[in-house]
């Protein structure tokens, strides 16, 4: 289960099929993939006149909740040895991928046609009518080891690709992206992806399944240098070999191998099903080598222990600073001193081209909005008005508007905040009082007044592996006295007061007072409420001395997996607790199951064990999790993925965009 790094900083699919469960073997980079075992791989259709026989992966699994806890586990599905069609030579060529939805529905291979190459445009005709202008705030990094740092992912998904992608269909969320296949070994281990013929860069340079393997080595070594949770930490971290790299004890990832230029073998620690969502994030993209060692920016140094407003803007950087990638797009100006960022077409895509010139990620827009006399969202909506903006996704219009606009899909991730307790830090290591202080939180009582409502589980409605079955501790001040009796039974030595240490203001300050004041009356203890800086925050949860945290906890891909608490993620690598390593046993078990109806039960079990155990006590649910955005009515094919991904490649202006503003 995965925690959104952010919280932990500045503020806060699965694979192509379900990997069968075993033991880990002996580390090796070789590949181990036998003839029997299961593939996904790359073949023609056939024409609609055949008669075909397929082996499909389908099963039968719950439509939107999950089974009760109750429900006696069905007999788990087999998966079958090969998914693949004969191949015809009058077929158009196809790439075959198996990508459930979001909620476990089916596990089905769909085929995806290969994308068709746009003619060049006349770059210099287009640039005149194609550029679309985003208000944007100016916290962006060009670097996708720190996709999680301000709005640098929105930056980055146009300008990065990897090996699979996010797409806005929430029936099919992730799919091969610069893999033409991916196939994996009978025990879920080794995972081979195949890259297609003649990627390239956006300078025009080859990519090969090399530049992978070392991008994903730097992304894990710069992590390990910066005081701050980046992306890549959790992301690449399934990976054979990459905790050794995280800790400096190791620079190469052990589990990644390029058989040959256009062959990537991956081997995990442990099986999981999710592997495929989790490349798609940015911090496993693709980086060519040269060009970083050329840039003249530590962009690390420029995101650790500073807060966003601190560092000195700078000009315009230089071509060697600028990175190449293979996204839609590739970055030709970045400026903070003066507040432009601006993308241009990348005429190697290896996908479809785009249509727009190039996207302006204005944040002197934003500044002029939030100086408007009326406020922020007068000065929104008055750019938007006079055309100097493409769009509102930052503070939307709302359908009633009297503005002329479309309406556009938006994404917001749903989300929970929740209390989660470090079990390896003494009280918090006795059940009797995390369950005190569990039963004496008032849910309703603190309920923000705006967008939220009473949690309901662990997991937000319409996240992966959504539970309707969850039964939370209930606001009880006889239980809670009881529960804390117990332990004082058993514990008659004092309780020291306790530090409640969080790292930003102006978030859930009202509500932490008003818990810490009824845990101090209920059980009459000493709870100390303490401000610390981002840096102070990660050395003490670097170090295990946090002993409660408070967050907000999204889905960040589509997979169940993405909505499990990660204990060490929160609390450090330090962390020694039988209880965390019981509920991470737990998650392995989830994960690498084949089963998805058997997957789902173990997900749900795992996230009522935390409740039960007051290891997590959710608050409140965050709202807004489908919303549409206002674009110009000459706007078409904009769409902001849920999970993330490119929001511009398929965008296109009508004959009526009156030209440049």
């Amino acid at each position: 289960m995965h925690v959104v790094a952010k919280s932990l900083v500045a503020s806060a699919v699965i694979c192509a099929a379900l990997a069968l469960a075993c033991q880990s073997s002996a580390p090796t980079a070789t590949p181990r993939i036998q003839p029997e075992d299961i593939v996904v791989e790359t073949r023609p259709t056939a024409t609609p006149t055949e008669s075909v026989t397929t082996t499909a992966i389908t099963t039968t699994a719950p439509t939107t909740s999950l089974p009760a806890i109750s429900t006696p586990v069905p007999t788990a599905t087999p998966l079958p040895t090969e998914v693949s069609l004969p191949p015809s030579p009058t077929a158009p060529s196809r790439v075959a991928t198996v990508t459930p939805n979001p909620t476990f529905e089916a596990l089905r291979a769909t085929a995806t046609p290969l994308p068709t190459p746009s003619p060049t445009p006349d770059i210099a005709k287009l640039r005149e009518r194609q550029v679309f202008r985003l208000p944007i705030s100016n916290i962006l990094v060009p670097d996708p080891v720190f996709a999680d740092f301000g709005w640098s992912s929105e930056l980055q998904y146009e300008i990065f690709a990897g090996l699979t992608a996010f797409t806005p269909d929430e029936s099919n969320p992730v799919q091969l992206d610069m893999a033409a296949s991916h196939s994996f070994s009978r025990d879920g281990l080794i995972h081979t992806f195949v890259l297609h013929d003649g990627l390239k860069f956006s300078d025009g340079s080859p990519v090969t399944a090399s530049d992978f393997k070392w991008s994903w080595e730097r992304a894990l070594r710069t992590a390990a240098e910066v005081e701050v949770a980046t992306q890549a930490e959790w992301v690449l971290a399934p990976i054979l070999g990459a905790s050794e790299v995280l800790a400096g004890e190791a620079s190469e990832l052990s589990g990644v191998a390029a058989v040959d230029e256009t062959t990537l073998t991956v081997e995990l620690s442990a099986p999981r099903s999710d592997l495929a969502a989790l490349l798609a994030h940015p911090s496993a993209a693709v980086l060519k080598h040269e060009n970083v060692e050329g840039w003249t920016i530590n962009w690390s140094t420029r995101v650790a222990g500073q807060g966003f407003s601190l560092f000195a803007p700078i000009s315009a950087i230089g071509d060697e600073s600028l990175p190449v990638g293979t996204g839609p797009f590739t970055l030709t100006r970045f400026d903070e001193g003066n507040e432009i960022f601006i993308v241009e077409r990348n005429n190697h895509y290896h996908g479809e081209r785009p249509e727009l010139d190039a996207v302006h990620f204005d944040a002197k827009a934003l500044g002029q909005a939030f100086d408007d006399e009326d406020g922020l969202e007068a000065g929104i909506k008055k750019l938007f008005v006079s055309g100097k903006i493409d769009t509102s996704d930052l503070f939307g219009i709302t359908g009633d508007s009297p503005i002329p606009h479309n309406l556009a899909p938006g994404a917001g991730n749903p989300g929970t905040t929740v209390l989660v307790f470090n079990p390896s830090i003494p009280p918090f290591d006795d059940l009797n009082f995390r369950r005190a202080l569990a039963a004496s939180i008032d849910r309703e009582s603190i309920l923000p007044p705006h967008g939220v409502d009473e949690a309901t589980g662990i997991v937000a409605p319409e996240s992966p592996g959504y539970s309707d079955a969850s039964t939370l501790i209930a606001y009880d001040i006889d239980a809670a006295k009881t529960s804390f009796d117990a332990y004082t039974q058993a514990n008659p030595a004092t309780v020291d007061p306790i530090a409640w240490t969080y790292d930003f203001s102006g978030f859930w300050e009202a509500e932490r007072a008003a818990i810490v004041a009824r845990w101090t009356e209920v059980m009459s203890l000493e709870f100390k409420l303490s401000l610390e800086s981002v840096d102070g925050y990660h050395q003490l949860r670097k170090s295990n001395k946090l002993p409660i945290v408070m967050l907000t906890h999204e889905a960040t891909y589509p997979h169940p997996q993405s909505s499990v608490i990660d204990f060490r993620a929160i609390f450090g690598e330090a962390v020694v607790s039988d209880e965390i390593d019981e509920v991470d046993a737990m998650a392995q078990a989830a994960a690498s199951e084949p089963d998805p109806v058997i997957a789902l039960q173990r997900y749900a079990q795992l996230e009522q064990h935390l409740i039960d155990n007051a290891l997590v006590v959710p608050l409140w649910a965050h709202l807004g999790v489908r919303y549409r955005v206002a674009v110009q009515p000459w706007v078409h094919g904009y769409q902001e993925g849920r999970y993330g991904g490119s929001r511009f490649k398929d965008v296109w202006f009508d004959e009526t965009y009156p030209g440049p503003r």
